[in-house]
């Protein structure tokens, strides 16, 4: 990339600033990709991917047009193919499995928030005042724990009856 810079500031050197410098820096490299590419053999499916997927800002028609000077007879298939490739792919994996975990985990938490205000407003009801400690220990147990608790609730005489395990 430095070539093309200096390629590029030494035959355009008015060229340095705005759209028409990154225009001419992009069709440099298409030529230079279409270049490099033509020597790839049966690479160049595999590269173009690449290219395709980390450079997102490669536009269709810049991909078309390295695609039909390599290889026009594939062209259309390899345009389609790289877009269903793309669609299936959709976010990355990693991206979506870390929304995926995040959302369980605020679910999981939701659900967890939400027992312990209904196990609180029940021993309230039962025991009309409740000590901050069990306001405490209601609000940092897990769900699993609060939910034994929840079942404790029915049958105890007292506020200790329901922390019991």
């Amino acid at each position: 990339m430095p070539d093309a810079r200096r390629m590029m500031t030494q035959h355009a050197p008015n060229l340095n600033q705005g759209g028409c410098y990154r225009y001419l820096m992009q069709l440099w490299i298409k030529k230079y990709l279409i270049r490099v590419l033509t020597e790839a053999g049966e690479d160049f499916y595999i590269i173009m991917r690449y290219i395709v997927e980390t450079y997102n800002s490669y536009a269709e028609p810049i991909v078309r047009e390295i695609v039909r000077a390599i290889h026009p007879e594939e062209e259309n298939a390899m345009m389609s193919q790289f877009a269903q490739d793309i669609i299936a792919r959709g976010k990355p994996e990693w991206e979506m499995k870390g929304r995926q975990e995040g959302i369980q985990i605020g679910e999981l938490k939701g659900r967890q928030e939400e027992a312990a205000a209904m196990l609180t407003r029940q021993l309230r009801r039962k025991f009309e005042k409740i000590p901050d400690w069990a306001t405490v220990k209601v609000n940092s147990a897990n769900l699993e724990i609060i939910e034994m608790w929840s079942e404790n609730f029915v049958f105890a005489k007292s506020l200790e009856d329901v922390f019991t395990s």
